[in-house]
């Protein structure tokens, strides 16, 4: 499905916005392998395929991967997220050349449909959070 995706996508594409992710969930037990391969497909695999894919069809020049916040804070429930998100940060490095540039942003966590009910903590304006985070990426 992703490579007819790329295949069909308009080959003036210059810039990439990557906000695909699964639900996340928290796990307070042992390292869960299969979450964390659920998160790997999305914040790697389906990653790395998808910007090799446009890079070679298209002349995208720009890619933007939020990461999180959660990586400083060491939250609890979230070793899967995290080392799935700091995998893909490592993969916005490999990608990375004289012709593409990757930007990684730490995002905090943003009122969303995922985290809505979630928890009743306040949370930044997710305009002003975006908008930040995309100019200091250009």
């Amino acid at each position: 499905m992703l490579s007819a995706f790329v295949a069909h996508a308009p080959n003036d594409i210059a810039d990439a916005y990557y906000f695909a992710t699964p639900k996340i969930t928290t796990n307070k037990g042992p390292i869960d392998n299969s979450l964390l391969e659920r998160y790997r497909a999305f914040y790697v695999s389906l990653f790395r395929e998808l910007i090799k894919g446009l890079a070679r069809r298209t002349r995208l020049t720009h890619v933007f991967y939020p990461s999180t916040t959660f990586i400083e804070s060491n939250e609890p429930g979230f070793a899967e997220y995290v080392q799935a998100k700091l995998e893909g940060e490592a993969i916005c490095r490999e990608l990375e050349r004289d012709t593409l540039r990757v930007v990684s942003s730490r995002l905090p966590m943003l009122d969303t449909d995922q985290t809505k009910g979630l928890t009743d903590r306040e949370f930044p304006d997710s305009l002003a959070v975006l908008s930040t985070a995309l100019r200091a990426s250009t």
